[in-house]
């Protein structure tokens, strides 16, 4: 079985004789479709650039008695459209443009329109042979060489998409299909700029760029555009309602982007070595269009290629700046949500897509649906309510789940990496005295939490802690408000057998608009997880030793209790110690240095 790993031609993967999973029949579907202009969303590395790739060869003039030879074989050879005519008779017919904008990925709004200017003087070279055309005036010819030779202005660069299918048209007296690959690749850019956002200029440049050539285009014969989100096109276009777009949330195009069940199992089949099937299906579908369930190609073809190995290959392709931005800057009530996600809790929510990227951090609805149409999220339901719709979204897999986690660890890139990496190592060797001096440092300090008042909810510091905790899953089962005993357990920390430190952790948090009451909240944590019998959680796991702690809040304001306990030798705490706000700055600054605790041990 040859394998294709990161080959979005379709010659190439036909000429060299990849095995691959056939998708012509999204040629017919988009010959089918009445619309002029098409939005197709989708997740990185689902099959976007390979499916425009195939779309060229198939309609270009260009060579088309050798691509002819390329779709011998395969399932549009032998497919009617609608009327009954052959499909194949629209092979080689048309002019077709491909371009893609995904190298368009500059920290400046001036850089951006350099890197655009490269990008069609290349394309423009193409067809060199307008600039000496009789069908051209010599003011159009002028304005060709500027844009080949990159000595074009800003207002040229906005007008060079539209004007070369003007001058294409003039020359070959023929309409031009246009097929534009990672049209959003530069807003995201732009959003996430370390330099400074421009987000802002980009939508108005594109505004001429894209919106004059899209919308209203007498020499147009068809756009087909893909990238991962919409963008609110509205911002580019007016009247944008009448361009379609087809998302995870739309059935048209369901089955062309992605692997189906059926063609995982056609797939597979083909591979001369066991697999784990279940493992592979936990891993790499989830995904929900239409009903229809589908896999991450790309997943599939690196879990192959590494002998059946399942691991998150997926997360490592792509940026996620711009989902980790929206994160990190968003409510503590999408960030508790997003926790219930990764505990397997479905949310209800609705989601806005036509929200622009500045709505991303003051509009949880237009964060859903980043994380839906990045492929994060998946639909498991969906009603309509007081005319709206109302979705049930849950994570589609364990590779997703694995990057949200990623993404939740730089929700503390404000802690120096050491620090963060020290307080995690403080939780997993038990040492709570540093680990609270640390944390104390990070509220007092830490940017993110600037706001945090005394009428701050117990959710917030939930949520804080519980994603910190979330990277120590290799060591430990880390469960949140999960039944045990009679009651939930805030947080509980259950060593897995490969784990050499057996002494489990149960967290119990509160929080108080007093000060003066921090102690008595302590104490109260500390009863809850004695009277409700937390401890069941460890016993089922046959741990036997742990810390009970008690935590609580107040604004910045923090006190711990722990209380070392063996479940075996002694019914009672063995020792119990308070952590009070003093010492944990000289906890924190050296390991040398033994702040001074309210330590008791306490009779068996």
């Amino acid at each position: 079985m040859k394998i294709s790993l990161g080959i979005d031609d379709f010659k190439e993967l036909v000429d060299k004789k990849y095995d691959f999973v056939d998708k012509t029949l999204f040629i017919r579907e988009m010959l089918d479709d009445p619309s002029k202009t098409m939005l197709i969303t989708r997740p990185r590395r689902f099959g976007k650039t390979l499916n425009l790739s195939m779309l060229y060869y198939f309609l270009t003039q260009d060579n088309a008695a050798g691509n002819r030879a390329l779709f011998r074989g395969l399932k549009i050879g032998s497919a009617p459209l609608s009327d009954g005519q052959d499909c194949m008779e629209h092979q080689g017919q048309y002019l077709v443009v491909m371009m893609t904008l995904k190298g368009i990925r500059e920290g400046t709004f001036d850089d951006f329109c350099g890197a655009l200017g490269m990008l069609m003087s290349h394309i423009y070279r193409q067809h060199d042979y307008l600039s000496i055309t009789d069908k051209l005036d010599d003011e159009e010819k002028q304005f060709f060489n500027r844009i080949k030779t990159q000595k074009a202005s800003h207002i040229d660069l906005k007008r060079s998409l539209f004007c070369l299918t003007m001058f294409l048209y003039k020359h070959h007296q023929q309409k031009v299909i246009l097929l534009l690959d990672e049209y959003d690749t530069p807003f995201h850019e732009a959003y996430t700029s370390k330099k400074g956002a421009y987000h802002e200029d980009v939508v108005d440049f594109m505004k001429v760029f894209l919106g004059e050539t899209l919308k209203g285009n007498p020499y147009l014969e068809k756009a087909v555009i893909t990238g991962i989100l919409r963008v609110s096109l509205m911002n580019l276009f007016s009247g944008a309602n009448s361009v379609p777009v087809h998302s995870m949330l739309t059935q048209r195009y369901a089955t062309h982007f992605g692997f189906t069940e059926e063609e995982v199992t056609e797939y597979i089949g083909r591979y001369d070595k066991p697999l784990d099937r279940d493992a592979i299906k936990a891993w790499y579908n989830g995904y929900q269009i239409a009903g229809i369930t589908l896999y991450n190609p790309w997943s599939i073809l690196r879990c192959l290629s590494e002998n059946g190995v399942v691991r998150a290959y997926w997360c490592q392709t792509g940026e996620t700046s711009t989902l980790g931005v929206a994160l990190k800057s968003s409510h503590f009530q999408v960030k508790d949500d997003l926790l219930k996600l990764l505990k397997g809790i479905p949310v209800s929510t609705h989601i806005d897509e036509r929200a622009v990227f500045t709505d991303l951090t003051r509009n949880s609805y237009a964060l859903w649906g980043l994380m839906l149409f990045s492929g994060y999220l998946k639909v498991i339901q969906a009603e309509l309510k007081h005319n709206d719709m109302l979705y049930t979204i849950a994570i589609p897999n364990r590779e997703v789940a694995s990057g949200i986690q990623y993404m939740m660890r730089n929700w503390f890139d404000d802690i120096e990496p050491t620090v963060y990496q020290n307080l995690i190592r403080c939780i997993a060797q038990s040492r709570l005295d540093e680990f609270a001096g640390m944390l104390q440092r990070y509220l007092d300090e830490s940017a993110s939490y600037h706001d945090l008042g005394q009428k701050t909810v117990e959710k917030v510091y939930h949520m804080l802690l519980f994603g910190m905790f979330f990277v120590l899953q290799d060591h430990y089962f880390v469960d949140s408000n999960k039944e045990a005993g009679l009651g939930r357990p805030d947080i509980t920390l259950i060593p897995k057998p490969s784990n050499p430190n057996r002494v489990g952790i149960i967290f119990e948090f509160k929080a108080t608009r007093e000060v003066s009451q921090l102690e008595t909240e302590v104490e109260g944590a500390l009863k809850q997880i004695d009277q409700n019998r937390y401890k069941a959680a460890l016993e089922k796991h046959a741990v036997t030793k742990a810390l009970h702690v008690g935590m609580a809040f107040c604004g910045r304001e923090m006190r711990m209790r722990t209380e070392e306990q063996d479940y075996v030798s002694a019914p009672r705490p063995v020792v119990s110690t308070l952590f009070q706000p003093m010492q944990y700055k000289r906890a924190a600054e050296t390991r040398e240095a033994e702040p001074v605790l309210k330590t008791a041990r306490l009779e068996k």
